[in-house]
């Protein structure tokens, strides 16, 4: 299982004043883009006790809040609900606020090496197809840039500097839903 509790996803989003969504939820407990999924049934089930708590009183939310934690079937049967009656213009903003956590998360421990940075940053949006508002740059890929500027440090920093900016922008998109 991919999941790791120090990511505490759903309350960095909170933190962030992010919303979170059922949506955001279930493409966290199947898996993002292609990746494994990030979040674990007792951290869904926690997540739903903390909102029937808060009222009000809602069935779909209540089955995931009292399911045992192993049941990974009806949780997921259940997010599928929640999930469905959301707005639908907002889902792509839900896989904007994985790419903006993994990424922060990728940050920890990009190499200062800037081939393997670089690879690294490259595997990174891979795994999200390369969505068109990246801040990557591969070599050679919609662009004119050599292989010897490319793997340079100064352009490393320069990429290293793009993802930041989006970072900070995509937070602050997200706190308002401007996609």
């Amino acid at each position: 299982m991919a999941y790791q509790s120090k990511n505490r996803f759903i309350e960095r989003l909170e933190e962030k004043n992010i919303p979170v969504t059922w949506h955001f939820l279930l493409m966290g407990f199947m898996g993002p883009g292609v990746l494994p999924n990030q979040l674990s049934s007792d951290e869904i089930v926690n997540y739903a006790l903390k909102k029937e708590m808060e009222g009000p009183s809602n069935k779909i939310i209540e089955n995931i809040a009292y399911s045992d934690v192993d049941d990974r079937t009806i949780i997921e049967k259940n997010l599928r609900i929640l999930s469905s009656e959301e707005d639908q213009e907002n889902k792509l903003s839900d896989l904007k606020k994985w790419e903006l956590l993994l990424l922060e998360d990728h940050f920890e421990d990009l190499s200062e090496d800037p081939i393997k940075g670089l690879t690294s940053l490259t595997s990174f949006w891979s795994q999200f197809d390369f969505p068109e508002d990246c801040p990557h740059e591969v070599q050679s890929r919609g662009n004119t840039t050599s292989p010897e500027r490319y793997y340079t440090q100064e352009h490393y920093h320069q990429l290293i500097k793009k993802h930041k900016q989006w970072m900070e922008q995509t937070e602050q998109q997200l706190r308002y839903y401007t996609f």
